[in-house]
């Protein structure tokens, strides 16, 4: 298998990642510098026209007196700020005083005006005793505002650029670590698993992300849930197999004692014998049993698609079971049945049919896997709400691990008794589905050597007053 996520994809990644954000804070960074641009610019403006003002003012004495030396003196003290690029006064019949940077921003006086294109101007009258006696204009560069944004802006991008390279290496090793690492050990797991080998245990540190140590525990468990159905579909496969070979074998037996004694019957009648009555009781005996064998597998086959329909009448419990120990008595007149009977009515609401099934199922089980000559003991006891039906057989009993498969479908116990007495093994699974199908439930108590007891439970039917 090959691995989905290399390394220097774990790098592309992390790079794209930092790259993104870098580019998301340049956008905000430019929308900001942007607006502290402006900002500044407008502080600049505003200072000109209080400059501008001040300078108007400061000039208005010197310039009635025509005091040339004082009008320059003060434009100079103006022009300390380094933000101002040149100054014009003109002051009354006098020529203008012109004072502006040099190359090396220095102030030099200047026969003519300037054309500072970038720069901002603003021109005020200079007034003194409210006439009219001059003006002066002042002229500002935003070149300083402009190169100090700049140089920010230079180490801005140096410290993000070595915060990326930064960000990039941590980030590479973040993800190397705690998603390249797990997956590539999800990812061994995986074959291992795929390779139907030895699944090793997912090698999961605690430094791992939360999220993929939940998604170890999920997929152990996934894999654990499938092992366990395949090993439970293989077990069922063996199961399914084993049970059509017994069904092969239980069909063929009465098939191939009914060929031998039609044979037979044909023998007789071709002489002109007639059938004696032992001869039609083995018949039927063969005939009864294929019919058995029939119909348990119908059952099972409608169980399983969900149509098995039950005809529910109110039965008098303790009289059907008296009815179906009778007839076993006189199928089988060397067993003792004891029946501990209430002595009273107690009444169900269950299909008699169904539920007779369930009685043969588990007298023929006792009579089958005990003894022979061993008494089968029948009991019925009943509280205000559930009716309980017990048969006990002192049989070898059943082993703990076998008691817990008894009642699943193709399931049989192979035994010494079980290769002697025929049959599918499905009468248990019949019987505990017949059981449910009513509201109730079926189960056994038994221990090796000892016997085992037989018991299902049913609602009891209320009582209408």
């Amino acid at each position: 298998m090959k691995m989905g996520i290399s390394r220097s994809t774990v790098f592309y990644v992390s790079t794209l990642l930092v790259v993104t954000v870098t580019l998301a804070l340049g956008v905000f960074g430019f929308l900001n510098y942007t607006e502290i641009r402006n900002n500044r610019i407008d502080n600049l403006k505003a200072n000109l026209s209080i400059q501008t003002s001040q300078l108007s003012i400061a000039l208005a004495l010197p310039g009635w007196n025509l005091d040339n030396f004082g009008v320059e003196r003060i434009i100079d003290s103006f022009l300390l700020d380094r933000n101002i690029s040149a100054v014009v006064a003109d002051v009354g019949d006098k020529e203008k005083s012109i004072r502006v940077r040099d190359s090396n921003w220095q102030v030099v006086t200047s026969k003519t005006i300037p054309i500072l294109i970038n720069d901002f101007t603003e021109e005020k009258s200079i007034i003194f005793k409210n006439e009219k006696i001059g003006s002066v204009q002042v002229y500002v560069t935003p070149k300083f505002i402009q190169q100090e944004l700049l140089s920010i802006v230079i180490r801005i991008v140096f410290f993000t650029l070595v915060l990326d390279l930064l960000l990039v290496l941590l980030l590479y090793f973040l993800l190397s670590r705690n998603v390249l690492k797990p997956l590539t050990e999800i990812e061994r797991y995986a074959v291992a698993v795929s390779s139907a080998g030895a699944v090793p245990n997912l090698q999961m540190g605690g430094y791992f992300l939360t999220e993929f140590r939940s998604l170890t525990v999920s997929i152990e468990n996934m894999v654990a849930q499938l092992i366990n159905a395949k090993s439970s579909a293989e077990q069922t496969g063996n199961i399914k197999s084993q049970f059509l070979d017994i069904a092969a074998h239980e069909l063929k037996t009465p098939v191939t004692a009914l060929t031998l004694l039609v044979d037979m019957a044909n023998i007789y009648v071709s002489k002109g014998m007639p059938l004696g009555k032992p001869e039609i009781e083995r018949i039927k005996k063969q005939t009864n049993r294929l019919k058995g064998l029939l119909e348990d597998l119908l059952d099972v086959s409608r169980m399983e698609r969900g149509f098995l329909v039950l005809r529910p009448v109110r039965t008098d419990i303790a009289a059907l079971v008296n009815e179906s120990v009778d007839d076993y008595r006189s199928q089988e007149p060397a067993r003792d049945f004891h029946f501990t009977n209430p002595g009273a009515e107690v009444f169900i609401d269950c299909d008699p049919e169904k539920i007779n099934q369930v009685l043969g199922n588990l007298l023929n089980n006792a009579i089958h896997y005990s003894p022979e000559g061993s008494p089968i003991e029948v009991s019925l006891t009943a509280t205000p709400a559930v009716v309980r039906v017990s048969i006990k057989d002192y049989g070898p009993g059943i082993s703990k691990a076998l008691q817990e498969k008894l009642f699943t479908r193709f399931f049989r116990v192979i035994s010494n008794e079980s290769a002697i007495y025929p049959g599918l093994g499905l009468g248990l699974y019949i019987s505990r589905t017949i059981i449910e199908k009513h509201g109730g439930t079926i189960g056994l108590n038994s221990e090796e050597g000892h016997g085992s007891t037989f018991y299902f439970d049913l609602p009891r039917a209320e009582i209408k007053a």
